[in-house]
């Protein structure tokens, strides 16, 4: 069951429908409602899905903007690789443990 929710989470996060942001929102709360009133049959992981839907709670306000931009990258994973790579050439040629500011 659990599994199964995290599951659930990703795919309507991932958003393959295409829908708007108001249609995520949807069915994300319709999951977090489900996981509140059915946590209990979760066994020990009851305590941890509290603490999501506590989380889940506190970040609920931006959850879904992203979902309102068009052509937003889902992640900025490539930038960050761009500025890691950059990092680790500047360190092996000076040989430093850091990299310049």
């Amino acid at each position: 069951m659990a599994f199964g929710w995290v599951h659930r989470a990703a795919a309507i996060l991932r958003n393959k429908k295409g829908l708007d942001a108001a249609g995520v929102r949807r069915r994300y709360r319709g999951l977090i409602a489900a996981i509140a009133r059915h946590r209990g049959a979760a066994g020990r992981l009851a305590e941890e899905f509290s603490h999501f839907l506590k989380v889940t709670r506190s970040y609920w306000p931006g959850l879904f903007r992203c979902y309102g931009v068009e052509g937003l990258p889902r992640t900025n994973n490539d930038l960050e690789q761009f500025f890691g790579s950059y990092r680790y050439h500047e360190r092996r040629c000076s040989g430093r443990k850091v990299a310049c500011p």
